[in-house]
């Protein structure tokens, strides 16, 4: 199902399964409500966004998709609210925002992955959402939960994350914020900022660990707000090994 050239469209309550490409492109322009569909097995994206195009992305499920479950291009504008994101094998990306892209991702439950959950070269709020990946993986490619690229501007707020090396890896960003994220299994250091231009803003985070050499965050450039940021032993049920 596509939707371009300055188009304006309602995508709703549709399968759309074993594609050769997206299940559902918006592109060229084109203005898209996505709501209440399933996208599954196709060979590309779950979703696509491209080439300046406005989406707002509700209650959908992307299931077992080639490539990213949603993916957002070419200075689009995305609100992804409340979908149901997953892959259990391969590298891409949950959620990619690329080429100076923006959105607002909230409220969405993200299992699976490769080197990220939500991949960030634009600008991105990211808040609420459930991080479920499928790691963590210590060694080889990376593994975020939040990839933030150079010159990438990110808000990434009240997330709960699972099983990935980091929550969130910003390095030479533009500006971070992480307030308020939960993040249990993880490698070392839940939250790492390396040199971004302006001051991080880094606080009131919580990482689950057991080993009293693991950090809740590490902010090495210009620092803003760094405070409250504690870690904590885990419950019973969370004390699972990690895998090496």
């Amino acid at each position: 199902i596509g939707a371009e050239d300055g188009t304006d469209v309602v995508i709703r309550g549709n399968h759309c399964d074993k594609n050769e490409q997206a299940g559902i492109g918006i592109q060229n322009e084109a203005r898209g409500l996505v709501v209440d569909n399933e996208c599954r097995e196709n060979a590309q994206a779950g979703i696509g966004i491209r080439e300046k195009a406005n989406a707002i992305v509700i209650r959908n499920k992307c299931i077992e998709n080639a490539k990213v479950a949603i993916g957002v291009r070419n200075e689009s504008n995305v609100r992804i609210v409340d979908n149901e994101l997953s892959r259990s094998g391969g590298m891409p990306p949950m959620i990619a925002i690329q080429e100076d892209s923006k959105a607002v991702i909230s409220d969405n439950v993200i299992t699976g992955g490769g080197v990220a959950g939500v991949l960030v070269r634009g600008t991105a709020t990211i808040t609420g959402n459930e991080f479920n990946g499928n790691g963590p993986r210590k060694g080889g490619p990376p593994n975020f939960a939040a990839w933030v690229h150079p010159g990438s501007t990110v808000t990434f707020t009240d997330n709960r994350v699972d099983r990935w090396r980091h929550a969130l890896s910003a390095a030479e960003a533009e500006r971070v914020r992480a307030i308020g994220n939960t993040t249990n299994r993880f490698i070392d250091t839940a939250i790492v900022v390396v040199n971004s231009t302006q001051p991080a803003h880094v606080s009131g985070n919580v990482a689950v660990s057991d080993n009293e050499q693991d950090e809740s965050v590490r902010v090495t450039g210009p620092q803003g707000v760094i405070s409250d940021n504690i870690r904590r032993a885990p419950r019973p049920s969370q004390a699972e090994p990690v895998n090496e």
